[in-house]
């Protein structure tokens, strides 16, 4: 019988075996290539922008060669091990999603915009299937939640350093054109910062953890925390700052209502700590912050209001979306069923004057190409697996929430393979608690 640790965070190791002659949990061969899978994500990701930095062609990305290699591994484990009635659903929606867009080409009868259309929901369709790959291998007995945790554990680590190494060697690329903030080697910000705001949040569920347990390792992780905050400063983006803030309230009031007045002294100085050590920090990144704050300062004179600014113009885009929508031909068909990704962007591109345009709230951007009905049936796949979670810690609750609202906010994550693939670790861990009091818990 494994060892089953009652609490999610505390004392987990990295072990690389089936279980040891101690009790301790190891990885089996499904979870090492799991694990191994997004911990690649960082440096696939990397040199996938530094190809794209030093204009370094290649017949196909890394980046695409990953998710595809990525994609193909997951189907086949699918097909392989999947309950008949999991299958048959995601034939099902996938069905469904794929002959829309070949609907969406009868209307606009454009080859490359078909292409694109396809491309755009097989986006999507990569955190389906990443989805269901786990889902297939947990259900089959193959993999454990434990590897979620451990996954999110060693990113907190990976993806810092990876940004933070390239600013050291004096490379990679600006977040804005301006010359404001700086995101390495990662050329789309908003992918980014999703997975920053992600672990951000993961970093302070084991910080509180620590506080609470008494952990040795909380030293480690607070450690952790700090490059998170510090990358997340230095990228500079208006949304990810204001979750974090949001997020580091939020923790500091579950502190002050769960632990006892030592262990919230204890955090005082942590928070004190945090704000020192940053602001040291800030000296050496001048540059990059006073590029934000100028960024800022423009975008806020340049906005009529204050919700202007804080979208960046999105609320523009949603007008005219919306616009292009209630004064077009069969609008019922289009209620119903949409025109597509290319066309939509085509014509809100159009009334922009910039060539094709994306609203950037991903749920507008969904209905406004899909219609209801792929609305209703993108949205519905991700509600139910929140709903049949049985019981799951606040963490991942808070995670799977935050995520959604700046999808819809921001946009950025049901289309983007970086993102996506992290809303996908989440919804696996949704589906470890569905139908358990306890999942399995990294010891």
């Amino acid at each position: 019988m494994m060892h089953i640790n009652n609490s999610l965070f505390p004392g987990a190791d990295l072990y690389d075996g089936i279980e040891s002659k101690a009790g301790k949990l190891r990885l089996n061969i499904y979870e090492r290539i799991f694990v191994f899978i997004y911990l690649l994500i960082p440096l696939v990701d990397s040199v996938n922008g530094y190809f794209l930095l030093n204009n370094i062609s290649t017949p196909i990305s890394i980046g695409q060669l990953y998710r595809f290699l990525i994609t193909f591994l997951f189907l086949l484990v699918i097909f392989k091990f999947a309950k008949k009635i999991d299958f048959y659903k995601f034939l099902f929606f996938s069905m469904v999603l794929v002959m829309l867009q070949f609907v969406y080409f009868f209307k606009h009868a454009n080859l490359s915009g078909m292409f694109f259309d396809i491309s755009n929901i097989i986006k999507l369709l990569f955190i389906i299937i990443t989805i269901e790959g786990y889902r297939a291998l947990y259900k089959s007995g193959k993999i454990r939640g434990i590897i979620i945790v451990r996954i999110l554990k060693i990113s907190i680590f990976t993806f810092p350093i990876s940004i933070l190494i390239p600013k050291l060697l004096g490379v990679g690329f600006t977040a804005y054109s301006n010359g404001g903030g700086y995101s390495a080697f990662y050329n789309a910000n908003n992918d980014l910062n999703i997975v920053l705001i992600i672990l951000l949040i993961f970093s302070l569920e084991l910080v509180f953890q620590g506080i609470r347990n008494k952990d040795k390792k909380n030293v480690l992780y607070i450690i952790g925390l700090l490059l998170i905050i510090t990358v997340t400063l230095l990228v500079g983006s208006k949304s990810s700052m204001a979750f974090s803030v949001i997020s580091i309230l939020i923790y500091s009031f579950r502190s002050i209502k769960s632990n006892s007045v030592l262990k919230n002294f204890n955090l005082f100085l942590l928070i004190s700590l945090v704000a020192f050590v940053l602001i040291r920090l800030s000296y050496l990144f001048q540059n990059e912050i006073n590029g934000i704050i100028e960024r800022n300062k423009y975008f806020f004179n340049k906005s009529e209001n204050i919700l202007g600014f804080l979208l960046s113009g999105r609320e523009i885009f949603l007008e005219n979306a919306y616009y292009s929508f209630i004064n077009s031909e069969h609008i019922i068909t289009r209620l119903i069923i949409g025109v597509g990704s290319y066309a939509k962007n085509l014509e809100l591109g159009q009334l922009l004057n910039t060539g094709t345009k994306v609203i950037e709230m991903d749920i507008f951007d969904i209905f406004f190409a899909y219609g209801l009905i792929g609305t209703i049936l993108i949205y519905s796949y991700f509600i139910i697996i929140f709903i049949k979670a049985c019981k799951i810690e606040f963490v991942y609750k808070y995670l799977y929430l935050s995520v959604f609202v700046f999808s819809t906010i921001v946009g950025h994550v049901l289309f983007s393979a970086l993102s996506g693939s992290f809303l996908a670790i989440i919804c696996c861990m949704f589906i470890s608690s569905s139908g358990n009091k306890k999942f399995e818990r990294d010891t």
